[in-house]
């Protein structure tokens, strides 16, 4: 038979052992924004917290097509977000800082083909718009091929602050922009499934991670 629960004490910013109403202790201690308990946890559902903490990853896009077909789209000589679903959508966290990271497979037909990368706050219908100048990583480009032709996957990250973000739990969604580096080159970003032959390319994942407040630069 379930039986009410008691504080022993009013609640303020102090743990209050929580009992019975026949005055037997329970594992579970309260104040006014924490709760403790000692001992075991087993949860049936679901915990929800409305906190964000450093390291949690608050924006998820994995891409591997309709495993069927392969998705291929040609990388454009300047910067060009290939399509709307490049992208990752989160609530901007309490520290305003967010790092993107993006892993995709590419896969060149062109040797010393470059690739480089941009930060997109628009999406493909409506063309790739920087987010800002430090993002577009264009100075000696992301990767490169040298002599070869090889295929590859790479990881790009990005760190963003409050200037590029918006208001603490408010939505951001930024695109993922690639490019051959204004040179005339021949080269695909792929993900996916053909199932005709069981050939399966990397997916395309783009993560967003909240950040600590304080960001040491160097500066």
């Amino acid at each position: 038979m379930s039986k009410p629960l008691v504080i022993t004490d009013y609640v303020d910013e102090n743990l209050k052992l929580v009992r019975d109403d026949d005055g037997t202790d329970t594992p579970i201690q309260l104040s006014k924004d924490r709760m403790k308990i000692v001992g075991d946890l087993d949860v049936t559902g679901v915990i929800d917290s409305p906190t964000v903490y450093p390291g949690q990853i608050i924006g998820y896009t994995r891409l591997q097509g309709d495993l069927v077909n392969t998705s291929s789209f040609e990388i454009q000589n300047s910067i060009t977000v290939e399509d709307d679903t490049h992208k990752v959508s989160f609530i901007t966290p309490p520290s305003e800082n967010v790092e993107i990271t993006a892993t995709f497979f590419i896969d060149p037909s062109s040797t010393d083909t470059r690739i480089s990368a941009g930060l997109s706050d628009a999406n493909a219908t409506d063309g790739y718009n920087a987010v800002a100048q430090e993002f577009e990583y264009d100075g000696n480009s992301v990767w490169f091929t040298d002599d070869e032709a090889n295929d590859s996957v790479i990881t790009i990250k990005w760190v963003l602050n409050s200037t590029y973000l918006a208001t603490v739990g408010a939505n951001n969604t930024f695109w993922i922009g690639l490019s051959t580096d204004g040179a005339t080159k021949t080269a695909y970003l792929r993900y996916g499934l053909r199932s005709a032959t069981g050939a399966m390319e990397h997916p395309f994942i783009i993560k967003a991670t909240a950040l600590p407040i304080g960001i040491y630069d160097g500066q």
